[in-house]
């Protein structure tokens, strides 16, 4: 079934679905980021926010440079399903501080710093690896599903579409706070994300598609130069023969 809806999807239909699927994974992500920073300072971590974002961009600059081989080898749409996942700790950081903030007692490791200030490193430097993954074959995906005179276009819509996470990340948690706790909030965050990163296994494979397009345009032009050369072979011969004709020497044997 999903093979047979894989099929049917035009490009644009495959911009809308990917552009979709980024608008609700990033509307949590972000969501968390802005909320996550001040249970930081809450909990007495006035620095760990800013840690954690260094980390994440240190992370994201490193993976960068490998990431072009690991969405070669994997594909484009499984290297996008496989790049959200680590999405889902921005949620779990968000839960951890919650619990150590809420609960009552106060677990073991919420009182140790070494602990929680290591968990989130290492947490945001995975997102920071996954998100290099994304945006990189987010790119290649995009490239190659857009016609090759609409691809800033396809871009634009892209943005447009994903630049509401922002919106929508800065919005929902004082809707979603009047009626829920924090850790019910992180809760639910995570469930979007996870949501997000399902859609993504629906996501069309672009590759053998683009695949197909690239041998029938090689096709087509092996073809047209075959032709082009066959003119310019007679046109040759033509020539030839015409210079033949008027040669002083050789015009007696040709008449």
């Amino acid at each position: 079934m999903i093979v047979c809806f894989r099929k049917k999807v035009s490009p644009l239909g495959k911009l809308v679905f990917i552009s979709l699927v980024f608008l609700i994974m990033f509307t949590a992500f972000n969501s968390i980021q802005n909320l996550v920073s001040e249970i930081y300072e809450q909990s007495g971590y006035d620095n760990l926010g800013r840690i954690c974002l260094f980390t994440f961009n240190t992370a994201f600059c490193i993976g960068s440079f490998a990431t072009a081989r690991i969405v070669k080898r994997l594909g484009l749409s499984p290297s996008i399903f496989f790049a959200t996942l680590p999405y889902l700790l921005a949620s779990v950081s968000g839960i951890f501080m919650s619990a150590c903030m809420n609960s009552k007692p106060v677990p073991a490791y919420c009182e140790s710093p070494p602990i929680v200030i290591t968990f989130h490193i290492v947490a945001y430097f995975v997102v920071g690896l996954g998100s290099a993954i994304l945006w990189n074959a987010q790119s290649g995906y995009i490239t190659v599903i857009a016609p090759k005179d609409r691809e800033g276009s396809y871009f634009g819509i892209f943005f447009a579409i994903i630049q509401n996470s922002f919106i929508l990340g800065s919005i929902l948690p004082s809707f979603v706070f009047r009626m829920a706790s924090t850790m019910v909030y992180f809760g639910l965050m995570f469930i979007v994300s996870a949501s997000a990163s399902l859609l993504c296994l629906f996501l069309p494979h672009p590759d053998a598609e683009n695949m197909e397009v690239e041998r029938k345009i090689e096709e087509k032009v092996e073809v047209e130069e075959t032709e082009q050369q066959r003119d310019e072979d007679y046109v040759s011969e033509v020539k030839r023969l015409l210079l033949l004709r008027h040669d002083p020497i050789i015009k007696p044997w040709i008449l």
